[in-house]
């Protein structure tokens, strides 16, 4: 094993004994045991995602690199620690390879108690699904990715909030966009596909500069806007935004505050819904779990329904000219196949029919009212006009 492990370079080693059915059973395994690691295998390479022949060998090797990047210590005691390190494994996206070796058994007593260590297992591997679905927060697989690789590109996920605000923007055809929490720069990307001479620009708080932005800024949006006026743009962009804030409320103060005499920017927002159906079932039976990501993500810090978040809006000093539902990410769970697509489709209609419940985030599309300084000055102007257009009357009324 250890020659197979310095050959392939893999973080993790697996000694597999089930290739095939006969070899296992002339190897002298029980028929139940034999049964039971087939199903089981069976049913974790499905959650997975993964191909191995088998779960619950005992004989393996972990790379020391590999276990200095994993917090096994937070695994169980029992015998399922071999499955959560190596779920953990395949959470990392570590390099794990699979050899073949004969089964042998004794007359050894064995001490695994079946069924707990089935259900143990299974529990486990649920947990790992779930996470990665972004539905679970476990400890075991926080942060293994990086926060930054746990948000994928849902700008073409048909009916996804970034699809609906790339459509809302590409309606208003902008010459320049400000994107505000830009992240990787998904929407940029996908809005120069159907604008390709419309300027990009993005602020976030990482330091590294995402390849579809033309001007970036590292800024932490609650502590003040980018060195740039918002208002000097057609369009801005804060999608899924606001929940990570620590004050929402005086970051949209500052949004709407920074106005100078323009009135026709548009600005597009969005965030999660949580009186989303799941998340009231979930409280129903006392569940209430956060996740890597999704309505619950482990980082927001401010939770809002679609009546909350509008009312935000509204009080904050914007002007709302449309809102929208968006369905859950169906696509992202079962793939972008023909189930996906179909319950999407489904999904939307309810959500424009009781956004309330079924609306997975909202979309509002919106403008910021005048404020006081605004109406002040264009009173002055206004007033100082008048003189000039006075006298000029009274000469026309001397000829």
């Amino acid at each position: 094993m250890l020659d197979e492990a310095l050959k392939v370079g893999a973080d993790v080693v697996l000694a597999s004994r089930m290739w095939s059915v006969r070899s296992a059973r002339q190897g002298g395994m029980p028929l139940y045991k034999t049964v039971g690691n087939r199903v089981l295998t069976w049913i974790q390479n499905r959650l997975t995602g993964r191909r191995l022949k088998e779960y619950h060998t005992g004989m393996r090797l972990y790379s020391t690199d590999f276990l200095a990047r994993v917090p096994f210590e937070l695994n169980s005691d029992g015998f399922d620690f071999d499955t959560e390190i190596l779920l953990q494994a395949f959470y990392l996206d570590a390099r794990a390879n699979e050899i073949k070796i004969p089964t042998r058994y004794a007359g050894e007593i064995c001490r695994v108690p079946g069924l707990r260590y089935a259900m143990g297992i299974l529990r486990s591997t649920l947990d790992f699904w779930l996470q990665a679905h972004g539905m679970g927060c476990s400890l075991r697989f926080r942060d293994l990715q990086g926060r930054r690789t746990l948000y994928v590109d849902k700008t073409q996920l048909e009916g996804s909030a970034h699809d609906l605000a790339v459509r809302s923007v590409v309606q208003a055809r902008p010459r320049s966009v400000l994107d505000l929490g830009c992240g990787q720069g998904f929407v940029g990307a996908r809005l120069k596909v159907h604008i390709p001479d419309v300027r990009y620009d993005g602020a976030d708080r990482v330091p590294l500069r995402p390849a579809a932005c033309d001007n970036y800024w590292s800024c932490d949006l609650d502590r003040g806007l980018p060195p740039v006026s918002p208002f000097d743009y057609d369009v801005v962009l804060c999608l899924d935004v606001l929940e990570h804030l620590s004050e929402p409320e005086t970051f949209l103060l500052r949004l709407r505050e920074s106005r100078k005499g323009r009135e026709d920017t548009l600005f597009v927002f969005s965030t999660a819904n949580v009186a989303f159906l799941s998340i009231r079932l979930g409280l129903l039976v006392g569940r209430f779990e956060y996740g890597d990501r999704g309505i619950l993500d482990i980082t927001h810090r401010r939770l809002m329904t679609r009546t909350s978040f509008k009312r935000l809006i509204r009080e904050t000093g914007f002007v709302i000219e449309r809102s929208h539902g968006t369905p859950a990410p169906f696509q992202l769970v079962l793939g972008d196949n023909r189930v996906g697509r179909s319950m999407t489709r489904l999904w939307s209609v309810l959500a424009t029919l009781l956004p309330g419940p079924f609306s997975f985030q909202t979309v509002i599309v919106a403008r910021a009212r005048r404020s006081i300084p605004d109406i002040v000055v264009a009173a002055d102007e206004e007033s100082s006009s008048r003189p000039s257009e006075r006298r000029a009357g009274r000469g026309a009324g001397r000829h």
